[in-house]
């Protein structure tokens, strides 16, 4: 009775994880296909309405923004060399040495 018990365990057990892997893997393609039919409804509404899908314009302003950036991390909205003397502000320094080390911040209230 034993060996009949094992083997009707293991059996349901083979079964439950087939059947976990099939709900799986049609959760998976219920999902790809909802994608698509959104993808398809998206492109044919921009034909509609003669302005491009929504993908398309966040990708044009990722590549706008790509070439503001040089390698160096820098903008390039302006080169340094073009900065006028008009567009230099100094700065007044100040020494910080005098600032108390039990400063206490004012209580919000």
């Amino acid at each position: 009775m034993n060996l009949f018990s094992s083997k009707l365990v293991k059996t349901l057990s083979l079964i439950f994880r087939v059947w976990l892997v099939a709900l799986a893997v049609a959760v998976i393609a219920i999902i790809l296909v909802i994608g698509v039919i959104a993808a398809v409804f998206s492109v044919l509404w921009s034909l509609l309405t003669v302005r491009k899908p929504a993908a398309f314009a966040v990708f044009n302003q990722f590549q706008q923004a790509s070439k503001q950036v040089n390698p160096m991390g820098r903008t390039n909205c302006r080169d340094p060399g073009d900065a006028s003397a008009s567009e230099v502000v100094d700065v007044q320094t100040r020494d910080v040495s005098s600032v108390t080390r039990n400063y206490e911040p004012p209580t919000s209230g």
